[in-house]
């Protein structure tokens, strides 16, 4: 089997409402932005009628560099190449673009082709990736994301949109912090807790928005209230800072989406600063980086929760690596009403009435793509 063409497809939809995380609350300007999502749509053919699909991950203001890094800088990398050799075909590109980005945008556009070769292989056997990776579950247990920041949004309101989760079978869920003074924020945690009782795990998370003394101080208010974890809480570029974090408090430290890699996980990793993994198959490099890394995790006994944000496919692709990973615990499911998502493929993934999802079973990736949806929302026609 051999690669003949490698198809990019960006796709941007509008959400029913702006939704804010702390750091982008911060920034005034961002109310249009915040009401839009995209992707980068990955599509590998192959010479006998195979087609992988994959996703790569970006800001609205990164997908069409996203898309031309796969175009101009890889797709001459994988033609001609037997899909198969993923794991080779990922050190060749990931060498090519050395000096290029060793995150961001490179590694976002080597994850959805990596994806892409596993669905082919996948497929091209009659194997769920999953099994593929050497399976540990064929269920998974899944966390809303929700709770974010919104205008004229009260405690209560939050409080009701957590019991929501509750009563469609979650067993977790996670809210957003640290845009507001602590007190407020606070106050947020507490109708939350409040509403779903001791019985349900809260998580809260600061998307980078505290320094690593305020930071110590939420996450131990935290902690009282039961909280299972304060994730991300300052920037991981702050190495030092990420490590007193961690130290400076009991509660578990977990994160970090915006480093990348396996070598970016070593630091956080091996200097004690994160307590809970979470890589993102889309945003860190595909399954192949991304089963490095929670072997990583696992030699060093921590536990991993794969991040998946941006669409159906990278929810998906997290289901299978956590099918894989012996210490994976759970998967994000984010709650807000994003057709990218809902819509985007043919068998949209549902939480089950005990909390858990079923990892799709059928080969590859296991899903199909809505080709209509596709069509109404490309942006690069």
């Amino acid at each position: 089997m051999k690669i003949t063409d490698v198809e990019t497809i960006v796709l941007q939809v509008e959400l029913e409402q702006p939704v804010w995380s702390a750091t982008a609350l911060a920034a005034k300007s961002y109310e249009k932005i915040a009401a839009l999502r995209g992707a980068v749509l990955v599509k590998v053919y192959t010479d006998e009628g195979i087609v992988g699909i994959g996703q790569a991950h970006g800001g609205l203001e990164t997908l069409p560099p996203v898309r031309t890094a796969i175009e101009t800088v890889m797709k001459p990398y994988l033609i001609g190449q037997d899909p198969f050799f993923a794991e080779g075909i990922w050190s060749k590109i990931y060498g090519a673009s050395f000096m290029n980005g060793r995150r961001g945008v490179i590694i976002s556009a080597l994850s959805g082709i990596d994806v892409a070769l596993w669905d082919i292989m996948g497929k091209a056997t009659g194997q769920p990736i999953y099994r593929l990776l050497g399976a540990s579950r064929d269920r998974v247990m899944g966390y809303a994301t929700g709770g974010f920041y919104a205008h004229g949004k009260t405690p209560a309101d939050l409080g009701e949109e957590m019991a929501g989760y509750a009563a469609r079978g979650f067993r977790a869920a996670k809210m957003k912090f640290a845009a507001l003074p602590l007190k407020q924020d606070l106050e947020r945690a507490r109708a939350a807790r409040e509403a779903v009782g001791d019985g349900m795990l809260l998580m809260a998370d600061a998307n980078r928005n505290y320094s690593p003394k305020a930071a110590i101080r939420a996450a131990n208010q935290l902690e009282e209230m039961g909280f299972a974890w304060l994730e991300e809480p300052i920037s991981p570029d702050d190495l030092e800072g990420c490590a007193a974090v961690a130290a400076g408090t009991t509660l578990p430290i977990a994160g970090y989406e915006t480093e990348s890699t396996v070598y970016g996980f070593r630091e956080l990793i091996t200097r004690r600063a994160v307590d809970i993994v979470q890589p993102d198959v889309v945003w860190h490099g595909g399954f192949t980086e991304c089963r490095r890394i929670a072997g990583m995790a696992h030699t060093w006994g921590l536990r991993v929760c794969m991040h998946a944000w941006s669409s159906a496919i990278a929810l998906v692709a997290g289901l299978h690596m956590a099918g894989s990973a012996p210490n994976a615990w759970m998967v994000e499911m984010d709650q807000v009403a994003n057709p990218l998502i809902s819509e985007m493929i043919t068998e949209p993934v549902q939480i089950e009435p005990d909390g858990n999802v079923t990892i799709p079973g059928k080969p590859g990736l296991g899903i199909e793509l809505n080709e209509d949806f596709v069509r109404r929302h490309r942006i690069d026609q």
